[in-house]
């Protein structure tokens, strides 16, 4: 919006109002001879008159008509009203009008470097690139010992299913919801609440359902114009796969595709100091004192519960404790899933059932006999002995 105290060579969109009739035309105002002509757009009818100002409104008239209007002072480009009497017409009609040609200009930053401030800028680069080294190594040892933990409890489950010649496996799609149901600190679980959702977070990111360093969003938001910009704001193609053997083979990759980015960003960072170009924020403002250290301490980060939890502060982790957690996980999925079929065979289904009852038990399965009963048809623990030399 822009005031203006006198009348320049403008055209506006105008409407009049009145209580039984409303028009719409285009204005056009000339200030070297005081004229303007009105347009009707819907039918291209159209005149002339002369404006003037005059008693602290801008007067315009029509020729060779009555009518008169009379505009408020100063002149608002937005919003600029006035009122109408028309021609042989007893009503007072109210004028709106906004400004069709009027570009405002805000004030014009230029933005340069001095050598000085180019060194400090390249110096806090090296530094935020030290940050971000020592948080990959962090994730990758905290996301190792996960892996392990999750490849060493699905060997033990298949130990026990081939111990008990159990013909169904758990598919792969199956695999990672089994083995996170008992992680996140709730009801049967082994590991604190802070493990147990970081856990459950990560795992789920890293499938590709969105970035596992959720701070990657945010460091992006600061970048330098021009074509290369958007490649730091694709998403890694990177994903980790359910099944636990392979998932603990592509820990780092996964890991390293989306450190990759985070380091092509600093290096943008750095090319826009060699290349004169300043660093733009969000709203695509120039951001002059902008420090690449803080940008990467602040995100690096994961979202744990909808909460920011820095790569640095990631929780200690119990890996025979998470190991037992994601067992359990396994067999209670297994039973409920394939249960049903594992006792066709008469002279070894007390094996089996013992068998299945035994890891239950050892792993802290509470309801292990509510289990097996509920999901292994004919079992009635009420009635049942061990065999002998069990």
């Amino acid at each position: 919006m822009a005031l203006l105290s006198d009348m320049q060579d403008l055209s506006w969109s105008v409407i009049c109002k009145g209580p039984k009739r409303t028009f719409w035309w285009r204005y056009d105002f000339k200030s070297s001879n005081n004229t303007v002509k009105w347009t009707d757009e819907h039918n291209g009818r159209s005149g002339s008159g002369r404006w003037v100002i005059k008693n602290g409104q801008l007067i315009t008239t029509w020729l060779p008509s009555k009518t008169v209007e009379w505009w408020k002072w100063q002149i608002d480009t937005e919003n600029w009203s006035g009122t109408c009497k028309m021609d042989g017409d007893p009503d007072t009609y109210i004028l709106s009008a906004k400004c069709r040609n009027y570009v405002e200009t805000g004030t014009v930053v230029i933005f340069s470097r001095t050598p000085e401030t180019k060194a400090r800028f390249l110096e806090r680069c090296k530094q935020a690139r030290g940050h971000i080294d020592h948080a990959q190594t962090l994730l990758e040892v905290w996301l190792s010992t996960v892996a392990i933990a999750y490849g060493q409890a699905y060997g033990a489950h298949r130990s026990l299913l081939d111990g008990i010649s159990a013909t169904e496996k758990l598919g792969h799609d199956l695999l990672l919801g089994f083995a996170l149901a008992f992680v996140g600190g709730g009801a049967g679980s082994v590991v604190g609440a802070l493990v147990g959702s970081t856990v459950k977070e990560v795992m789920k990111d890293a499938l590709g359902q969105g970035f596992m360093i959720d701070g990657i969003k945010d460091l992006a938001k600061f970048s330098v114009r021009g074509t290369g910009a958007d490649v730091f704001r694709a998403k890694s193609n990177a994903k980790m796969p359910t099944d636990p053997f392979l998932w603990k083979e592509n820990v780092r990759r996964v890991v390293l595709a989306e450190f990759g980015l985070i380091k092509g960003i600093v290096n943008a960072w750095e090319a826009a100091v060699y290349s004169d170009e300043p660093i733009y924020g969000d709203d695509d403002e120039i951001l002059p004192d902008f420090d690449p250290v803080k940008e990467a301490q602040d995100d690096l980060r994961l979202t744990v519960n909808g909460v920011p939890l820095a790569i640095g502060a990631l929780p200690d982790i119990d890996q025979d404790a998470l190991q037992k957690a994601y067992e359990k996980g396994f067999l209670v999925g297994w039973i409920k899933t394939c249960g049903r079929n594992a006792t066709q065979v008469p002279l070894a289904r007390e094996s089996v059932i013992g068998d299945l009852r035994n890891a239950g038990v050892r792993l802290g399965v509470t309801d292990i006999d509510q289990l097996l009963n509920q999901y292994i048809p004919g079992t009635d623990w009420s009635a049942w002995t061990p065999p002998a030399g069990m």
